[in-house]
């Protein structure tokens, strides 16, 4: 009698045949990750695009439209967390889209501080000089208060910085450098002050800009950016630089002193805002660039494996 399995012609039955030759085959099976070229590139590039878009949205145009570029940053955001959500549970598709909702959130985030970072520091600067007053022929004796709309100042011939009376402040890991203002005339106040970061030393010492230069006689008005602050601006800490001038040489301060950057030509410093405010842009595109792309081609092969290992799976549930 033939034995169990076998027919009468010594073959094995097929339905055990065939169930003994696919548990060999499955068991020594390697999964195949299959990276699909247009998921890598659209885990790459779109991104990125996100990233360069928004930068330059919140740089060049927050000043006109700056609740367009939050909305633009929400919507982002939005969109990112239910690309995430949708996928998270899936069993199929390697979970793609929550890695790709991640790399667009992170894009969409790093934009929105980079561009308020580089707005603020530059950009404004550059609107907000060329939008305010330019007063020409000033005396270092008038009154800070009739000129307190001023962007631009050029003051008289005989004008120049008292560097002999300058006075850094250190605060926050930098020097905050102050020197009156001064002409040939007796000034019973200070109302005008040339002010640097990290150009001076602690005392009797100024060499912010263009004070050296003998042919300078403008100030380019420093200007409170509107940005929120963690502590102080540096306006404060000029203000508490004048103070301290003001105790240690005998000096009286205005109340609302004006700070300036004193320059040849203010309008060349206002040019160089946005020229700084650019090359700024370039440099975190670039280095963005350079994180990005391999960034999202890891991510893009981590999905394609989860999905390779998850098809492998569900082989293995349907036996």
């Amino acid at each position: 009698m033939p034995p169990a399995g076998a027919s009468a012609g010594g073959e094995q039955e097929p339905l055990v045949q065939d169930f003994k030759k696919d548990t060999r085959r499955l068991k020594g099976k390697k999964y195949h990750v299959n990276k699909g070229l247009i998921n890598t590139l659209t885990m790459m590039f779109v991104p990125y695009a996100i990233f360069a878009g928004l930068l330059l949205f919140y740089v060049y145009m927050y000043h006109l439209l700056f609740h367009v570029a939050w909305l633009l940053s929400l919507v982002v955001v939005l969109i990112s967390v239910v690309w995430i959500m949708s996928d998270m549970f899936t069993v199929t598709g390697g979970q793609w889209y929550v890695f790709f909702g991640v790399l667009c959130m992170l894009a969409g985030l790093t934009a929105t501080f980079v561009g308020l970072y580089i707005y603020f520091g530059y950009t404004f600067q550059f609107y907000k000089l060329g939008g305010l007053r330019t007063y020409s022929n000033v005396l270092p004796a008038e009154p800070a208060d009739s000129h307190a709309d001023a962007g631009k100042i050029f003051f008289t011939a005989d004008s120049k910085v008292d560097i002999t009376r300058a006075v850094g402040f250190q605060a926050q890991g930098g020097v905050y450098c102050v020197a009156p203002i001064l002409d040939e005339t007796q000034i019973a106040r200070v109302n005008y002050w040339a002010v640097g970061r990290d150009c001076c030393n602690s005392r009797a010492s100024f060499n912010c800009d263009e004070a050296w230069n003998p042919d300078a006689h403008a100030g380019a008005v420093i200007v409170d950016t509107g940005a929120p602050q963690v502590s102080f601006n540096q306006l404060d800490f000029y203000m508490k630089g004048t103070k301290e001038a003001a105790a240690l040489y005998d000096l009286a301060s205005a109340d609302n002193p004006i700070f300036v950057r004193w320059v040849l030509d203010p309008s060349a410093m206002q040019a160089g805002f946005w020229v700084a405010g650019w090359w700024e842009c370039i440099y975190w595109l670039i280095g963005y660039f350079l994180v990005s792309m391999p960034l999202g081609y890891i991510f893009n092969l981590c999905a394609a494996k989860r999905a390779a290992i998850q098809q492998k799976e569900l082989e293995y549930d349907m036996m």
